[in-house]
């Protein structure tokens, strides 16, 4: 399969590229272009990735928020694949069928996007726990729930996978002039944003960036979260009900083991 994995990395959740990386490689995917955008942990960065195998391309030294259309769109210059799966570092993609089997679909169908939407990850108490090395994500954050919908007051869509030729939108985000294009069928976006990171990550931003075009939805993610932050379970039944596992594709994917907990 001629698809590149691509990323801009950044912020203090390391720990989460050997999970990440382990988990396109099962995809079969093994070209992958990551930038790092991060100044204050580049070497950190460098050495996480060179040691799963992974050469950064390049990093970018200021945050790339401030030109995120052209700093997506040289991501986008960096790979000659016809295909682009571009990835978050704390988003796993887990597809409904082999991923060469949707590629054929979408050049037969004409379909140069696949769309996916977010299933959120969280600690089983609502801690916002610190990503370790073992086990598995699965198992460290194995409560499911549409936690950003919820802070967002909307759904989230994004590409998931994409052609090369297609234009890059902000955040990767799919927008309403985007789904005639789209492949029929929806693929899950694991997310593992509800970290130990997630606080100093958003204040740093905030910190140095005082115009940030993000800041109120960082802002409130803040206030969600609380003092002490953290995820509180009861509020989060209230807002939406907690993800089925058996309603999802994991349970499929990982082959029927029950790693998944309900709320």
């Amino acid at each position: 399969m001629d698809v590149t994995v691509t990323s801009i990395m950044g912020g203090p959740d390391i720990k989460l590229i050997p999970h990440w990386v382990a988990h396109y490689r099962s995809l079969g995917l093994d070209q992958f272009v990551v930038v790092v955008n991060d100044p204050v942990r580049a070497e950190d960065y460098d050495r996480c990735l060179i040691a799963e195998g992974i050469k950064p391309a390049y990093h970018i030294e200021d945050l790339f928020f401030k030109d995120e259309i052209g700093a997506r769109t040289r991501l986008n210059e960096s790979t000659r694949s016809p295909w682009i799966l571009q990835a978050d570092l704390d988003e796993l993609v887990v597809f409904d069928r082999p991923l060469g089997v949707i590629l054929e679909d979408c050049i037969k169908g004409g379909y140069p996007i696949v769309p996916g939407s977010f299933v959120d990850h969280i600690q089983t108490e609502g801690h916002l726990k610190a990503v370790e090395d073992e086990p598995s994500l699965w198992q460290q954050f194995s409560l499911m729930h549409p936690v950003t919908d919820c802070v967002r007051h909307g759904y989230t869509p994004k590409m998931v996978l994409r052609q090369r030729y297609f234009p890059v939108k902000s955040g990767n985000h799919l927008y309403p002039d985007c789904m005639p294009d789209c492949y029929p069928a929806w693929q899950e976006i694991h997310h593992f944003r509800w970290t130990a990171a997630t606080i100093p990550s958003l204040k740093y931003i905030l910190e140095v960036w005082p115009d940030c075009p993000h800041r109120h939805e960082f802002e409130n993610v803040l206030r969600f979260l609380g003092d002490p932050p953290s995820l509180d379970l009861d509020r989060l039944r209230e807002l939406a009900p907690f993800v089925d596992p058996s309603q999802t594709l994991l349970e499929k994917w990982i082959g029927g083991q029950s790693i998944v907990k309900r709320g």
